[in-house]
């Protein structure tokens, strides 16, 4: 079961992937993400020059299509300070059937206040 839905995205992630009985590469496969950027996603950071830990910014594409292969609700999304990527796993059509120009004109509208058609 995943806990509480006030932590940031990462800890979400990282909860969602830990409590999924699908392995890593599954699940990287279902979203597209590679295994190695879905592990750094979920603990926040990447590691460079051996050890040094550089952190990693989440485009919300990125995030929601994560969430949407881990199951997450885009209301948790939202709840973990990610409204952006929430917005982006409300399109229709599905996130995994949209195409770049489609995910950018839907965002750049819901950003500006103007409904989606």
């Amino acid at each position: 079961m995943r806990e509480q839905i006030d932590k940031p995205i990462n800890e979400v992630l990282r909860l969602a992937i830990e409590n999924d009985p699908r392995s890593v590469s599954a699940i990287s496969r279902e979203s597209g993400i590679s295994r190695t950027y879905m592990q750094a996603a979920s603990v926040g950071y990447r590691i460079v020059d051996g050890n040094t830990r550089v952190p990693l910014s989440l485009l919300p594409a990125t995030v929601a299509r994560m969430a949407k292969a881990l199951g997450i609700p885009a209301q948790v999304v939202r709840e973990a300070g990610e409204d952006a990527a929430a917005d982006l796993m409300e399109i229709d059509p599905p996130l995994s059937q949209a195409s770049t120009a489609q995910l950018a004109e839907e965002l750049n509208k819901r950003l500006h206040g103007q409904s989606s058609d």
